[in-house]
């Protein structure tokens, strides 16, 4: 759960921050969402179908809630996210970004990604993600026939990699 500022210096929602109508329509080439943003993503699409998709290692196949806690602790074990002071600025939001995962958490993001044209959707996903977007949900993906662009040295975590790559694929 972090903000658009903290990672990218493109306009973007902030789901976490402010309470954001999932059926607002959104007017933009690309939509690009990151982790439990990519399923906002998803769900916005669902309800407007406007927009092309640059989905970061959604959260998917769709799991029980508990079993998305158990790989969130791996994660911050293994990977940990870096909390910085321009990070901590998120903690007021917390109890907001609390409901709003849980409720994305309880979306099952496949069928949706079936009904996009495979030439308005994108999945990226960093080769080292084992807790979120791992080798499982890559396969599916693969499976679909969805363009799908692996990441080396590149876990779950936001970095510079996955932003030249989006930078790439909406400038072309």
């Amino acid at each position: 759960m972090d903000t658009v500022e903290n990672l990218v210096n493109w306009p973007g929602l902030d789901i976490w921050k402010e309470k954001i109508d999932i059926n607002q329509k959104i007017d933009a080439e690309y939509i690009v969402g990151y982790s439990t943003g990519a399923n906002w993503a998803l769900l916005n699409w669902k309800k407007n179908k406007n927009s092309k998709l640059i989905l970061t290692m959604p959260l998917a196949p769709k799991r029980k809630i508990s079993n998305w806690f158990l790989r969130w602790i791996k994660h911050e074990i293994f990977e940990r996210s870096k909390i910085t002071k321009k990070r901590s600025r998120c903690f007021p939001y917390i109890f907001r970004g609390i409901i709003n995962l849980i409720k994305l958490m309880q979306v099952d993001p496949l069928p949706i990604i079936d009904e996009i044209p495979k030439d308005d959707l994108i999945i990226i996903r960093g080769k080292n993600d084992n807790h979120f977007f791992d080798n499982e949900a890559a396969e599916i993906i693969k499976e679909k026939k969805i363009q799908l662009i692996e990441l080396g040295k590149v876990g779950h975590n936001w970095n510079e990699k996955i932003f030249l790559e989006i930078e790439k694929i909406v400038n072309g």
